[in-house]
């Protein structure tokens, strides 16, 4: 029995950091391209990285919506903020025995096992992104709405810190 659990541990281990260099290799080319301005050499893999159903699902949406910002697909930018903030509405509705069961999988292994969880910034920041794409769009309407929800956001968040 005891060698079944470590030959599984084992493999666990190597899967879950196998992922975790892939992750950080691309975080670290993606911090490159936008650095040096070269957003677009990234942002397909960024975006291709959002598509997968993986713990940092979240984190690769908001990324990729951010490279299509800067690579001047505003629509498609805008698209991902929602998607980004449908992920977010998700996780909220995600139970607290799946969340303790995350938490004990990152204590058997790493931190890369837990799902992105990014307080009240980021959900504050897909607003003001959005904001400021409708904004360029000329669509100051939709903007001020964006904005208003942004205060709303940040309001609840200070609320609860």
């Amino acid at each position: 029995m005891k060698t079944r659990f470590g030959w599984v541990a084992s493999v666990c281990a190597v899967a879950v950091s196998g992922c975790r260099t892939a992750d950080l290799d691309l975080m670290a080319q993606y911090a490159d391209g936008v650095a040096s301005g070269r957003a677009d050499m990234v942002c397909a893999a960024v975006v291709e990285r959002a598509d997968e159903v993986s713990q940092a699902q979240l984190m690769w949406t908001l990324d990729a919506a951010a490279a299509k910002s800067l690579v001047g697909d505003l629509p498609e930018s805008t698209r991902l903020f929602d998607r980004a903030e449908d992920i977010l509405e998700e996780n909220d509705r995600t139970g607290a025995v799946y969340r303790g069961a995350n938490q004990a999988l990152s204590f058997l292994s790493d931190d890369w096992a837990l799902d992105y969880d990014c307080g009240g910034t980021e959900r504050t920041f897909c607003n003001i992104y959005k904001a400021q794409n409708y904004t360029a769009q000329g669509n100051r309407a939709a903007a001020n709405v964006e904005l208003n929800r942004a205060l709303v956001r940040q309001e609840r968040w200070l609320d609860v810190c």
